[in-house]
């Protein structure tokens, strides 16, 4: 199955729009295609990935399966998001196909795959270190202008959060190898741990499809 997926801004959601469809329906005619689905999300770039339809459509696409896009900042304005939503894609042997930019990523194509993903990555880590740089800036010009910092529950040291951390991940071992041996889609895991409370690791909020993916990555990890 080809899918053609279009994301639009709530800023400018009809001509974007449009011109997305006109550039999909273009590369179906040129390449012979004639049966696809389009895909098409409305979103806010300030709502959480977890949140946003692209997850519904990584649960609903199959090995064999193409997704087709105008452009690779298509699938995210977060590059780290992009990164994420690509290996979840590869990782399902799904093909990626981004039109402007002539790229065509499977997981035969291992060099060019890997090379894309390392780019990706590496823009990826920069956009994460600038994020981390201004909120340094922010935080010494509060310091400075005598405001008190720090949230109360964060009286941890890095070394001890992490302890934490990797403690709350193995205690979650058993319940996400109970959901991958049962096959669980992404988001039937987040609205499973919802359901029996499992609670987050800050304890805040509910469990997102963004946060079962990065879990059951840590997991995996453990498991090697």
């Amino acid at each position: 199955m080809y899918y053609g997926y279009m994301r639009v801004s709530t800023k400018n959601r009809g001509q974007d729009l449009e011109t997305q469809r006109l550039c999909l329906a273009d590369w179906f005619n040129k390449n012979k295609i004639t049966k696809y689905k389009e895909i098409a999300f409305e979103i806010s770039a300030k709502k959480d990935l977890g949140v946003r339809g692209i997850w519904n459509l990584l649960d609903e696409v199959k090995t064999g399966d193409v997704l087709v896009c105008t452009e690779i900042s298509r699938l995210s304005r977060k590059m780290l998001d992009t990164q994420e939503i690509i290996e979840a894609l590869l990782k399902k042997k799904v093909e990626l196909i981004c039109i402007k930019q002539n790229i065509h990523l499977t997981n035969e194509n291992k060099m060019i795959t890997g090379l894309i993903l390392n780019i990706v990555g590496s823009i990826a880590q920069f956009e994460t270190e600038l994020m981390s740089s201004r909120i340094k800036m922010g935080l010494e010009r509060a310091r400075k202008n005598g405001k008190k910092l720090g949230n109360p529950r964060i009286g941890l040291t890095n070394k001890k959060r992490q302890e934490e951390s990797t403690e709350f991940v193995k205690k979650l071992q058993p319940i996400f190898t109970m959901m991958r041996e049962s096959k669980f889609t992404l988001n039937k895991m987040a609205n499973y741990l919802n359901k029996i409370g499992i609670k987050t690791f800050t304890g805040e909020g509910k469990w997102s499809v963004t946060q079962c993916h990065r879990y059951l990555n840590k997991i995996i990890a453990l498991e090697k």
